[in-house]
């Protein structure tokens, strides 16, 4: 992308985020519902911790009513510090250090955790509630996620309730794909990310291009890209061949290049979910010698999951790998009996085993 056309989205993107803001604090909460929730913050941060769960229950039982001041607290930032300040009226901040801008940076601080709060207050209580009260929420989030102004902790709770807003979170989902994207962003709110998109099923398929573009990504870090390829796989049933063929190959592709084993291990899991659209090409691997020894073994310990999960492959799979054995046990022994390919021989043994465990499912 272009620094004009970047330009021109983030432009888009602040109009949006400034019309929902609009729309949702046409109206200044008030009322005693306004005064509960922030008294029950009050009593949050006061409380002990095994007592601030029950300021929180409070708060989640108003419901809908505690809405308008929990969607203040995130996109008004006006009223936000004065909620924030009567939240905490009775531990003002205290301007001791020497930093003159130390009194802001606490007044900020304690602003960010009734934000976050706010946002998991907000997925609990919209979770039960109608279509149009989800879509509301999913403008707040995308209000969060839209602006730079928010700190990690308060996106990453965004991210934490997506899941709550159901099919509402379609609007989400662009922004949501450029923070797995962005290494400006650290590994934690990345892998939320990650995960939350791996786990929203027709709407998570969304970011099946930024999952391989992590992971083919030879500079990424290696936990996101074991993260990516977990959630790829939990998508694969939601995915059109296409996109499973290419990430088909490029799990291949890794599986080759990467050593690390738990790495390994996590392609190997994740390709199992593929299912009846990769089980030939999995056989292809297995049966190609000029791949290396490693990747064909661990192929087979992927077929071994397909045919144990699924079991309209299972009879298929069994009865290849039962004709894959014979063909490798032939070719490893000489006609006197003199091992003639030591490969041939341990992919043989490698079938064999799975073969026994395979029967008992």
């Amino acid at each position: 992308m272009n620094r004009f056309d970047k330009k021109n989205k983030n432009s888009i993107r602040l109009s949006v985020s400034q019309q929902i803001r609009l729309n949702i604090i046409e109206e200044p909460p008030s009322g005693p519902s306004h005064e509960r929730v922030i008294s029950a913050f009050r009593e949050f941060f006061r409380s002990s911790v095994f007592e601030k769960d029950d300021s929180f229950l409070k708060i989640i039982s108003i419901g809908r009513l505690a809405l308008p001041t929990l969607y203040s607290i995130i996109v008004d930032e006006k009223r936000a510090m004065e909620i924030s300040e009567k939240i905490f009226k009775k531990d003002p901040v205290q301007n001791t250090n020497p930093d003159p801008n130390q009194k802001e940076k606490e007044i900020q601080k304690r602003l960010s955790l009734v934000r976050s709060g706010a946002c998991i207050l907000i997925s609990k209580i919209v979770i039960k509630l109608d279509a149009e009260e989800k879509s509301k929420a999913a403008d707040v989030f995308y209000y969060v996620l839209a602006n730079k102004n928010y700190d990690e902790d308060t996106k990453l709770n965004v991210l934490y309730g997506i899941r709550s807003i159901g099919d509402s979170a379609h609007i989400l989902v662009p922004l949501v794909n450029e923070i797995i994207l962005d290494k400006a962003f650290s590994v934690k709110i990345r892998i939320q990310a990650i995960a939350m998109m791996g786990g929203m099923q027709n709407i998570g398929k969304r970011s099946a291009d930024s999952l391989l573009k992590v992971i083919s990504d030879e500079t990424e870090n290696i936990i996101v890209k074991r993260n990516a390829i977990t959630a790829f796989g939990d998508l694969s049933d939601y995915m059109n061949d296409d996109k499973i063929k290419e990430g088909f190959k490029t799990f291949l592709s890794e599986l080759e290049k990467v050593e690390d084993e738990n790495f390994k291990d996590t392609v190997i899991d994740s390709l199992g979910n593929f299912g009846e659209r990769c089980v030939d090409d999995i056989f292809e691997v297995i049966s190609d010698r000029n791949r290396k020894i490693d990747t064909r073994i661990r192929m087979l310990r992927s077929i071994f999951k397909v045919g144990k999960v699924n079991f309209m492959l299972h009879d298929y799979v069994l009865d290849s790998l039962v004709k894959l054995k014979e063909k490798y046990r032939s070719s490893a022994y000489g006609k006197d009996g003199s091992l003639n390919c030591e490969i041939d021989l341990k992919i043989s043994n490698e079938i064999d085993y799975i073969i026994r465990n395979l029967v008992g499912y």
